[in-house]
């Protein structure tokens, strides 16, 4: 233990911690341990046992470098856990139509001259969540109507729960789903109704300025580089 202590400088020791920080997040959500509450408990008695063994011995083994990338690594699954367990998953099971109205939080771009939008919802709907304003996100084609970040729209879209993985090691995009608090994705029918005045909170503000300048970004450069400096920004 001491040796790996002198081998590695004091300096160089945090990249190594934030590496296994990382490692054991990524790990945690590659497996798809489904039970999350089970393991943030267990991670957590092994935290508490460990921290009762070295107050109790104050044995440098406890707190030597192999043991703190050990406990970095057990934090970050706890982390992961806590992360999923503050975001209750999807309730809706189903395929539903539903005409609404709310504010756009977010706009992902445009692809195949199609828009998808991030709506948070006036009002709570018992198939969706029994949360306060819950967030969708929908696909329009409807580019000409130039909605933007803040405004409050109306429209009717048909909803669905995001896929889980078919196979084995596939994108979990309802995990994604959860973790970006979406209850549901799905496309307009029709068109979109602006209505009352546009919110003007600063969230509001810095999101149109990023996605004003990321168009720009993505009509000024080439098609490829035009479209990965958009998603950057």
């Amino acid at each position: 233990m001491h040796l790996l202590d002198g081998l590695i400088k004091p300096e160089k020791r945090a990249l190594f911690y934030a590496a296994c920080l990382i490692m054991a997040i990524a790990l945690y959500h590659q497996s798809e341990i489904a039970n999350a509450g089970f393991v943030f408990i267990t991670a957590i008695t092994i935290l508490g046992l460990w921290l009762i063994s070295y107050l109790v011995t104050h044995a440098a083994l406890l707190i030597g470098f192999p043991a703190r990338c050990l406990l970095t690594a057990i934090i970050g699954i706890a982390a992961a856990c806590l992360q999923i367990m503050l975001h209750p998953p999807q309730s809706l099971d189903r395929g539903i139509t539903l005409t609404t109205s709310g504010i756009v939080t977010a706009i992902d771009g445009a692809i195949d001259r199609r828009i998808r939008l991030w709506v948070a919802l006036d009002t709570s709907y018992a198939p969706l969540s029994a949360q306060p304003y819950p967030l969708i996100r929908i696909s329009t084609d409807r580019v000409s109507s130039q909605v933007t970040i803040g405004d409050h729209i109306a429209f009717k879209a048909r909803l669905y729960p995001s896929p889980s993985p078919i196979l084995p090691q596939n994108p979990n995009y309802a995990l994604q789903a959860q973790i970006h608090n979406v209850t549901a994705s799905g496309f307009v029918i029709g068109d979109l109704t602006r209505i009352g005045d546009q919110r003007d909170r600063l969230a509001d503000r810095l999101g149109r300025f990023r996605h004003d300048f990321a168009q720009q970004l993505d009509h000024e450069m080439a098609l490829s580089t035009g479209g990965i400096a958009a998603e950057l920004m």
